[in-house]
C-alpha cells in the first residue's frame, strides 16, 4: 500500500482510477475472529491497527479489504473497524443485536434485522452501502469450479496490467493530456429475494465489505441475474 502511494505521489494523483491499467489487490479475510481474537492482547492490538490503516488509506490505493466471520459481536467487530467499511452484508443472524453489529445500530429496530431472514434462505441478508438504507438480496452460489475457472480467466488479464505498469514512466509528472477522464457513473443492482425492484447503489472508487458468512455455506436456487 505505501507503493502504491508512492506512486500516485509521483504520478501528481490522490487515488487509483480506471484509466491507470493498475490492477485491483483484494484482501480476504475469511474469518475474522480468528485474527483480532488470538489469544495475545498485544498482537490482537497490533492485527487491528494494522487492519484498521489498510482498511481506512487502501480503496485509494486500489486495495479492497473483505473480512468476513460467523461470530458478529463487539470484540470481532469493533466499531471503530466496522465503520470503516462503506459496504456491509448481514447473513441471517441468531439475533438483532448481531445483525445490528454488522449494519450499525438502530437498523433492527428500524425494520432491518438479518435475524428475521429464514434458516432455509441461503445467502439472503441485508446489504448496507454508506449514506443508504439496507437492502434485503440474495447471493449467488459459486462452486469449487466456479472460482477456478474465474481465477484462471482473470489471471491473464492481471497480468497484462501489471506489464502495462511496470513500462510506465512514474519518473515523469504526467500532464493534462495524460491524465484518463473521470469514470462516468453506474448503478447496479442487487439481486432480490423477495423484494421486487430493490436495488443497492453504485459508488465511484475502491469500497470494502464487511460480511457475516453463513455457518453451513450450500447451494440455494439461483435468484434472477442482474
Amino acid at each position: 500500500m505505501d507503493e502504491r502511494y508512492g506512486d500516485l505521489l509521483r504520478l501528481g494523483r490522490r487515488k487509483i482510477t480506471r484509466g491507470d491499467g493498475l490492477p485491483l489487490h483484494l484482501v480476504v479475510i475469511d474469518e475474522l475472529a480468528l485474527f483480532v481474537n488470538t489469544g495475545d492482547r498485544k498482537l490482537d492490538g497490533e492485527i487491528s491497527n494494522h487492519l484498521r490503516d489498510l482498511v481506512s488509506r487502501g480503496r485509494a490505493a486500489g486495495i479492497i479489504v473483505l473480512a468476513a466471520t460467523q461470530k458478529p459481536s463487539s470484540d470481532v467487530i469493533p466499531t471503530h473497524i466496522r465503520d470503516l467499511f462503506s459496504m456491509r452484508w448481514a447473513l441471517r443472524c441468531a439475533t438483532p443485536q448481531a445483525s445490528d453489529t454488522v449494519l450499525g445500530q438502530g437498523w433492527a429496530t428500524a425494520g432491518y434485522s438479518a435475524s428475521t431472514v429464514d434458516a432455509g434462505q441461503r445467502g439472503v441478508g441485508f446489504l448496507l452501502h454508506e449514506g443508504d438504507t439496507p437492502t434485503r438480496c440474495c447471493g449467488f452460489h459459486l462452486s469449487d469450479a466456479d472460482l477456478a475457472s474465474a481465477t484462471l480467466t482473470n489471471s491473464a488479464s492481471v497480468k497484462q496490467a501489471g506489464s502495462k505498469l511496470r513500462r510506465h514512466n512514474v519518473s515523469r509528472p504526467p500532464s493534462t493530456a495524460d491524465r484518463p477522464a473521470p469514470p462516468s457513473g453506474e448503478t447496479r443492482r442487487a439481486s432480490p429475494h423477495d423484494q421486487p425492484g430493490a436495488r443497492s447503489r453504485g459508488h465511484h472508487g475502491m469500497a470494502a465489505g464487511l460480511l457475516r458468512r453463513p455457518r453451513c455455506p450450500r447451494r440455494h436456487p439461483r435468484s434472477r441475474r442482474h
